[in-house]
């Protein structure tokens, strides 16, 4: 949820009507801010993987609690022209 509140769909991928999940992988400085990502597996549409890493880096600084409990984790974005 903390990442949903900086999600946007690129204009050109909606235009083009493209839409996919993007699963990444994320580690955190123990300041909650992002110290890498790596897509595991593309939507399909660079448009949407270039977005996905957009959006994880406004959401730093991450919250305090989510940095404790997760060092990493695997995140999925969801691009959804129906939703």
């Amino acid at each position: 949820s903390w990442i949903n509140r900086h999600r946007f769909y690129p204009s050109d991928a909606r235009r083009k009507g493209e839409e996919g999940t993007v699963l990444v992988r994320i580690s955190f400085t123990s300041a909650g801010d992002l110290e890498t990502y790596r897509v595991i597996r593309s939507s399909g549409s660079n448009a949407l993987d270039r977005a996905a890493a957009e959006i994880l880096k406004r959401s730093a600084p991450y919250p305090a609690e989510l940095v404790a409990t997760f060092s990493h984790a695997e995140v999925p974005l969801v691009f959804s022209l129906r939703s």
